[in-house]
């Protein structure tokens, strides 16, 4: 190793150690950072119509959460964090503290709950449902703040898919209901942060409830079948999709198949259907 190669390293020694520097010492001192200046979340305020998730006490046990660093008139500045998870357990902290307000700036926030529900598209500000179950009621929120807010933010959620429940009608004879199948119903689509809509759907899957329901026609009222609600991705729901039940009459020892039409049904995002199964002989 030559002379001038060690001065080299030695220079760039010395400049990675004087950057250490500041760092090295804020730990040495053993400072705790003062948790009252941190984000932090709250999920009191909920505007939710229907679903699993329908208040505090039956909230999600983490969400997902992305700062977005802007101008005051929205123009992008990178993110403060990205994908960040924060607990309730935690009492939705997180360990980045709010900034100062220079130049007006603000912070976008999109949280998600539960956590890994959606992953990050390639696209910035859009999310993937990939291979929806039907069975998590996701549920998204999105504020803009000033970046010194400097209190715990409120976060309005809503659903973030559609509810589906069935009901068999009351003026439909007397039979046993074994099953209903959603076929053919996209589980795949993307979130758009920005447009608060979904595009780009995919994978076609079979929606299946299962169980055993007895109806009987003399009753005055609809006869429920599913308790919890299929979460579907809301979408307008096509004649390629099928409706199909699976249902027993009395004294036939058979069971039977039976298709309903689905077509021109539109899914809003948060809003809940329960699906009328008006069965004929």
């Amino acid at each position: 190793m030559t002379h001038k190669m060690v001065k080299q390293m030695m220079r760039y020694l010395g400049w990675s150690l004087m950057a250490l520097l500041p760092f090295l010492g804020s730990c040495t001192r053993g400072d705790h950072p003062d948790e009252s200046k941190m984000i932090a979340f709250e999920t009191n305020w909920l505007d939710m119509r229907s679903g699993v998730v329908e208040g505090q006490d039956t909230f999600h046990d983490d969400m997902q959460v992305t700062a977005f660093l802007q101008t005051q008139a929205g123009n992008p500045l990178g993110t403060l964090f990205q994908d960040l998870r924060a607990t309730k357990a935690s009492g939705w902290r997180t360990s980045y503290p709010w900034l100062g307000s220079e130049a007006g700036r603000q912070l976008s926030f999109f949280a998600f709950a539960p956590y890994g529900a959606l992953t990050p598209a390639w696209q910035q500000g859009s999310y993937t449902l990939t291979h929806n179950s039907g069975e998590v009621d996701i549920v998204a929120a999105h504020e803009v703040v000033p970046a010194h807010y400097g209190k715990p933010l409120p976060l309005h959620f809503q659903h973030l898919l559609s509810g589906v429940s069935f009901v068999v009608h009351k003026e439909t004879p007397d039979m046993t209901i074994y099953s209903v199948e959603l076929r053919a119903i996209p589980s795949t689509a993307t979130y758009s942060i920005e447009r608060r809509q979904w595009a780009d759907y995919s994978d076609p899957k079979t929606y299946t409830w299962t169980g055993k329901v007895e109806h009987l026609a003399r009753t005055s009222v609809d006869t429920p079948l599913t308790i919890t609600p299929f979460f579907l991705i809301p979408q307008t729901l096509s004649d390629k999709m099928k409706l199909i039940v699976k249902l027993k009459r009395p004294g036939k020892s058979d069971t039977e198949l039976k298709e309903l039409p689905l077509t021109n049904q539109h899914l809003e995002i948060g809003a809940h259907y329960v699906i009328r199964l008006q069965l004929t002989e």
